[in-house]
């Protein structure tokens, strides 16, 4: 029996104790130790993250005075100004004192715009918009900040500035107009004009072209006298538009007399072994030599229709043709379109500078914008080419002149007098050739006809 001081009893550790511990300690040390410092590391970086987001980002802004047509890129869209126009603009606010301005917003930006006559609010749109009274004030160059149309904005409140109109076009999207404490919304094709203290609807400016009446205030508004002659105006046009309406409907009802009556005429004509008399747009060389001396243009084509005219089973039967005739006829007004718009449409984007606003105009639209704007800014060249159109028809000219062939107005016109023979060559294939030509100078087909007056005959 050992006693209370005799040691512990103990075992000898086995001879490959210390080569286990040793291996051990290197195989701990040998482990990655990356887990750590990333796991302390992602808050950090959360944090950077967030403070990207939170920082305010610096706003876009400018301020543009166009002497010539301008296009100028905003936060977020892009406004093209007309001469003597002026934007200032930071972030998604713009100021537009004066001028003429068409906007393309991209879509879910809300975006504002405001003149002295009153804010429009859009969310990605396209439109335009024209302050009227501002031209007889000096325009200042951009960064002059004193008193003017511009600072006075803030001042007056939108809508009272006095003798101002704003005139908004939609051409897509929707925009809401504000002014004089009116508050209106305009969808694509509408437009309004308002200014002094009210708005009429959009579909009201658009079917009589009232302009709202102005009112004022003894703090700088528009003087009584102002206002009751701007009332009068607005009643003198809505009379105007009404007798115009009235006049087109007699028109209608008169055109639809002459036509029945020349059908009748060629009828008779035609059972008495006459030559039935020619379509007054279906023109010869000897017609296009009396057009040319003045350098008048005349064409009637298919009328744009999208997907084409579908001629109903009564304009069938008034052109003796059968059920099974409608795909041709329906398929020739589809080719019609296309060969002409595929001429008109980059014409017109050229001289608008917007494809959406084009493809909202249309063809008809086009053609007038085209000629227009190539008149005013080469009034020479407008006329060479519209003499030009006029010979090349009448065989006086075998070709146009280099310089007239790039003009605008040649490749339009000419494009619009050739396409009576292009749909009539297109019906012919399944028509031939004989049903073709009284079909397509039928009046019973939907047709588009004009005439342009032309500059008058060359200077000797």
């Amino acid at each position: 029996m050992s006693s209370e001081f005799d040691p512990w009893p103990h075992q000898e550790p086995p001879s490959s104790f210390a080569d286990r511990v040793i291996a051990a300690e290197l195989q701990r040390r040998a482990r990655p130790r990356w887990r750590r410092p990333v796991a302390l590391a992602a808050p950090l970086l959360v944090a950077a993250a967030a403070a990207l987001v939170l920082w305010p980002r610096r706003e876009e802004q400018g301020d543009v005075l166009a002497q010539d047509r301008s296009e100028v890129k905003l936060t977020h869209g892009v406004a093209v100004l007309e001469p003597g126009a002026r934007i200032r603009w930071r972030g998604l606010r713009v100021e537009q004192p004066q001028g003429e301005v068409f906007y393309r917003i991209d879509k879910g930006a809300p975006y504002r715009v405001e003149t002295p006559a009153g804010q429009v609010e859009v969310e990605g749109t396209c439109f335009r918009v024209r302050i009227h009274g501002t031209e007889a004030r000096a325009p200042r160059e951009p960064g002059d900040r004193s008193e003017d149309t511009m600072t006075n904005i803030g001042k007056i409140g939108a809508g009272l500035a006095a003798g101002v109109l704003l005139t908004v076009g939609v051409y897509e999207g929707k925009v809401r107009v504000s002014s004089a404490g009116q508050r209106q919304e305009l969808t694509a094709g509408g437009t309004t004009t308002v200014g002094g203290g009210s708005a009429r609807g959009a579909q009201q400016a658009q079917e009589h072209g009232a302009v709202a009446p102005a009112s004022g205030s003894a703090s700088g508004g528009p003087s009584d006298d102002f206002v009751e002659a701007n009332r009068n105006l607005v009643d003198t046009i809505q009379q105007l538009n009404k007798r115009i309406a009235a006049a087109e409907e007699q028109k209608k009802k008169l055109n639809k007399e002459l036509q029945e009556a020349q059908v009748a005429l060629e009828r008779a004509g035609t059972s008495k072994g006459q030559q039935p008399s020619r379509h007054e747009f279906d023109l010869d060389q000897d017609d296009w030599k009396r057009l040319a001396e003045n350098g008048t243009i005349k064409f009637r084509v298919p009328c744009f229709r999208k997907g084409g005219w579908k001629p109903s089973p009564e304009s069938l039967g008034a052109l003796g043709l059968a059920p099974d005739d409608a795909p041709a006829l329906t398929e020739a007004y589809q080719q019609s379109n296309q060969r002409l718009w595929s001429v008109i449409r980059p014409l017109c984007i050229e001289a608008l500078g917007h494809e959406a606003a084009v493809d909202k105009i249309g063809p008809d639209t086009c053609i007038h914008l085209v000629s227009d704007m190539t008149r005013e800014k080469d009034r020479n060249g407008w006329a060479e080419a519209m003499r030009q159109v006029g010979e090349v028809r009448a065989g006086l000219r075998p070709e146009p002149s280099e310089d007239t062939a790039r003009n605008p107005v040649f490749k339009v016109f000419s494009a619009l007098t050739g396409e009576a023979k292009n749909f009539e060559a297109d019906l012919a294939k399944h028509l031939g050739p004989e049903d073709a030509r009284r079909v397509t100078f039928s009046e019973e087909l939907c047709a588009g006809r004009s005439t342009f007056g032309g500059p008058g005959p060359r200077p000797k």
